[in-house]
């Protein structure tokens, strides 16, 4: 068979006929006479892929890509081909000789003629080494049309996170990002976690006031999303420590917002539940002094806002997804205890 040198040649001459012609067909036809062995498309498509993100003209690069998508069409290279070829550009990316736009283009190209799912695309650029591309891509997909960038991420299930670098990655950063390339309508409870706060500030939280704010600009959908509710509750607790000068104004402060959490938590157990990993998270980001987990534990509980039930499940329910949890059992563990055997005396009673 052929060596790759004369691969990688054939590849120069079949572009230069299409860049000479400006049609597809010989260049098409000269890649079937070709005959490449099986093992060598793989190669011969990474060479064809390198030398079409180094073409300058958009035009002639738009070209080239319909050269591949006819390709495909006659199954002369394969989807794996494409995911593979793309995969290897991507991981060489620092290394790469590119045109500006080159690879975007080629990636996006790759998503919007399937070639390439987004969540296999989302693999390749996962851990930031890559970044911004990933997100660069989504803005142009966004730039066609947003309704179809929004589905195809949410069929996605990418965690927007991962394609951050470690000194990123966190929550404000991602949000702040998204709003920077208007992109904050993929995920646009990020953007109103920061905009809870700074309307809890700029009413100095005036209850009513804030839930009205809340009914006006988040969708009904997302009022029971446990991410907003996540928000809602880290915020309202951010809010009230921060303001509590004491114990007895920070109880009063939870009774004040207690219309607030009523008005989202409701007697829903899973949301509820939801508020007390808020809290959990809260207490072990901030470090804070021991004592105060369990005080807002008592406060909740007897404010009636989160029902006896919830803490018990709780105290049994295993999620790696919020931190602290071991510190924070360690912390509340004599109250559960207590807690569990008030309401075995009080099923006592309602048995006699």
């Amino acid at each position: 068979g052929p060596t790759r040198e004369e691969v990688f040649g054939k590849i120069d001459e079949l572009l230069k006929t299409l860049k000479e012609s400006g049609s597809t067909n010989e260049a098409f036809t000269a890649w079937k006479e070709a005959e490449f062995p099986s093992k060598m498309v793989n190669n011969a498509l990474i060479h064809m892929y390198k030398r079409i993100v180094n073409i300058g003209d958009e035009g002639q690069r738009k070209l080239a890509l319909q050269l591949v998508e006819q390709l495909c069409g006659a199954d002369a290279i394969t989807q794996t081909h494409c995911r593979e070829a793309l995969a290897r550009l991507i991981s060489t990316q620092n290394n790469l000789e590119a045109v500006e736009g080159g690879l975007l283009d080629l990636a996006v190209w790759s998503v919007n003629t399937d070639q390439v799912k987004l969540a296999e695309l989302a693999e390749m650029t996962e851990g930031g080494s890559t970044h911004p591309l990933f997100f660069n891509i989504l803005q142009k997909l966004a730039g066609a049309s947003e309704n179809d960038t929004l589905a195809l991420f949410k069929a996605s299930e990418v965690k927007l996170l991962d394609q951050l670098p470690q000194a990123l990655r966190t929550e404000e950063q991602l949000g702040s990002l998204l709003e920077e390339m208007k992109l904050s309508f993929l995920v646009p409870l990020l953007t109103i976690k920061a905009e809870l706060w700074r309307q809890l500030e700029s009413n100095d939280g005036a209850p009513d006031a804030f839930i009205a704010w809340i009914r006006e600009n988040v969708g009904v959908e997302h009022q029971t999303d446990p991410t907003f509710i996540y928000a809602l509750v880290s915020n309202l607790i951010r809010f009230i420590v921060e303001r509590s000068g004491d114990q007895g104004e920070e109880k009063e402060l939870i009774l004040r917002y207690k219309t607030v959490l009523k008005t989202f938590l409701g007697r829903d157990a899973g949301l509820q539940l939801c508020s007390i990993y808020a809290l959990q998270v809260y207490c072990f980001t901030n470090q804070v002094a021991k004592g105060v987990l369990l005080r807002w534990f008592v406060n909740l509980y007897e404010a009636d806002i989160v029902e006896e039930q919830v803490f018990l499940k709780w105290k049994e329910d295993v999620n790696d997804t919020y931190p602290g949890k071991g510190k924070a059992l360690f912390q509340v563990n004599q109250w559960l205890t207590w807690l569990q055997e008030t309401e075995t005396d009080d099923e006592e009673d309602d048995d006699e």
